[in-house]
């Protein structure tokens, strides 16, 4: 029991550090996008975290919309760039997993994401499929 539990505070504080690196990461890098993806990537290697997915998403956000309306990205993702990136497409993929009956995600963090999907404008059929179905 103690093993689990020390297993779970170690989990706990990779998620926080990782946080931690994404929200420094639009002032601290050149790539931003790139960065708080690979965060996630890193974090993410034991499967699907649902309050990671939602920070995340969240730092997404923030990172796109403190670009500005016409961002000057150079070594980062465009806005094309990113819908298409493998490292997106790698956190949709756990999205989209925890949307099926398998795993659980909790409701309130689903919509956060949701929410956070929806004003990044990322664009996946399957993805508005299956959480309109998760959610109705």
């Amino acid at each position: 029991m103690e093993q689990l539990a020390r297993a779970e505070k170690k989990a706990k504080l990779n998620e926080k550090q990782a946080v931690q690196k994404m929200q420094s990461a639009f002032m601290n890098s050149q790539t931003p996008l790139k960065d708080v993806l690979m965060h996630y990537n890193k974090a993410a290697n034991k499967g699907f975290d649902s309050s990671l997915v939602a920070s995340t998403l969240e730092q997404i956000n923030t990172t796109l919309k403190a670009r500005g309306n016409k961002p000057r990205v150079f070594d980062d993702y465009t806005t094309r760039e990113f819908d298409i990136s493998w490292r997106m497409q790698q956190l949709v993929d756990h999205v989209k997993a925890a949307m099926g009956n398998e795993v659980f995600f909790n409701h309130t963090l689903m919509g956060k994401a949701s929410r956070q999907i929806g004003e990044i404008g990322y664009k996946d059929t399957e993805l508005i499929q299956k959480s309109f179905n998760k959610l109705r």
